[in-house]
């Protein structure tokens, strides 16, 4: 199975997250362990939700800070590949279903939908995603800070 290619717009925002990331130091980690750190904080989102909000929205930041250094450590240091490329996408939807387990309507039912377009995305060869956690972190920062 080959990787899927991005869309015009995923294309975009690589080529721009490649640039801004060229000067920085990133350490020498596998990108799959970070993809994992994801999915650990999703689980600290759910716990600390109900405690703290400020604290929950800087844990949903970090999801997506590891979300975005997985992808650049594995192209700073030649590491992509169909394996890492499933096992990122793998960690996402796991890190969505953690988070939305508890905000049933409309954002379970929008990350079943980003299921089915992960599916579809892996049949076609096209990499077509909602970016839920960016939504979801804007959302929560406009409505319940």
């Amino acid at each position: 199975m080959d990787k899927p290619e991005r869309t015009f717009l995923g294309k975009f925002s690589q080529n721009f997250i490649q640039k801004i990331t060229k000067n920085l130091y990133l350490p020498k980690i596998n990108p799959n362990k970070i993809s994992a750190l994801s999915v650990i904080f999703s689980i600290l989102f759910i716990i600390f939700f109900n405690y703290s909000r400020i604290l929950s929205i800087f844990i949903l930041f970090l999801v997506l800070l590891f979300d975005f250094l997985d992808g650049a450590v594995a192209k700073r240091y030649y590491k992509e590949g169909i394996e890492g490329y499933i096992i990122d996408v793998t960690c996402d939807r796991i890190s969505e279903g953690i988070i939305f387990s508890i905000f049933f309507f409309p954002w379970f039912f929008l990350f079943s939908i980003n299921l089915w377009l992960t599916i579809w995305s892996f049949y076609n060869k096209k990499h077509i995603v909602i970016p839920l956690r960016h939504i979801f972190l804007f959302y929560l920062i406009t409505f319940f800070i």
